[in-house]
């Protein structure tokens, strides 16, 4: 999941947030404004000495079905002596919302590296509050929970990026076999195979050079920020769940258990890979 700049989204300051104004409420549709989710979140992380920082704020341009402002999404990153320091991730937070009904409130949790400045991070935690009746109380009770939580699932994502690093992917046919099946799950178009493949073949950064499920979703997540940011993380979320479901493992121990499964895909499709 990323926040950079999309043709159809423009960078604002926090302040900003507040000029768009959020519709009127109705018997099934509760809004809650930008700025007031961004400050409830502020302050609920603030309740238990989580400091937040690096504040991104973009919304979306005005287009055809949707006035600028209609959606937004915030990064940041979240510091406490709770969550042990780490030289290789930051620990971020985003929070997305819509006027639009375009999509629910959510809250998304993740991993920045710092070996890669693509502006990418992996949301591997997302929680959804829809705007309905009492949505502020619900998105309140949500938020609480997530805070409570914080540490376990700051443990959970270091852990879970730690546990790509040992996925083995040197051999180029599984790696063709695990791009086409991306595709035909739907979490990436054909038109994503060739950007994706040079981005794993010529990674922007030594760090990724390493043939490990690693870089491999790097190679997917340096394409896939050129998206549209404020749908991008379902993408990521999915990639993420669809490279663990393909590499099992179990205690810590990665086990391949699809490279067998190479001749289901038809020759001519791999061909066209590598």
């Amino acid at each position: 999941m990323t926040i950079m700049m999309h043709k159809g989204s423009k960078s604002v300051n926090r302040e900003l947030l507040s000029i768009y104004k959020e519709p009127e409420t109705t018997r099934t549709y509760t809004p809650i404004r930008h700025d007031e989710v961004i400050d409830m979140v502020e302050d609920t992380l603030g309740i238990l000495d989580y400091k937040i920082g690096d504040l991104n704020c973009i919304v979306n341009k005005e287009g055809k079905t949707s006035k600028e402002g209609d959606r937004m999404m915030t990064s940041f990153t979240v510091k406490s002596q709770k969550l042990p320091m780490n030289n290789d991730y930051a620990f971020k937070m985003a929070v997305v919302n819509s006027y639009d009904k375009s999509f629910s409130l959510k809250y998304l949790m993740g991993l920045e590296v710092f070996a890669c400045t693509n502006g990418m991070w992996d949301a591997t935690e997302n929680v959804n509050c829809k705007h309905t009746t009492n949505l502020i109380g619900k998105a309140k009770t949500k938020l609480r929970d997530v805070v409570m939580d914080l540490q376990t699932i700051h443990k959970n994502t270091i852990n879970g990026y730690e546990g790509m690093k040992k996925m083995d992917f040197s051999c180029n046919k599984e790696v063709s076999d695990f791009i086409i099946r991306t595709c035909k799950h739907k979490i990436i178009g054909s038109h994503d195979i060739l950007p994706i493949l040079e981005q794993w073949e010529n990674p922007d950064y030594t760090e990724f050079k390493d043939r490990n499920g690693c870089s491999l979703f790097n190679a997917y997540t340096s394409h896939l920020r050129k998206n549209n940011p404020f749908t991008l993380s379902d993408k990521t979320q999915a990639l993420r769940k669809y490279i663990d479901d393909y590499k099992h493992t179990s205690n810590g121990t990665t086990i391949n258990v699809r490279h067998n499964e190479l001749e289901t895909i038809p020759t001519e499709a791999r061909t066209n890979i590598w």
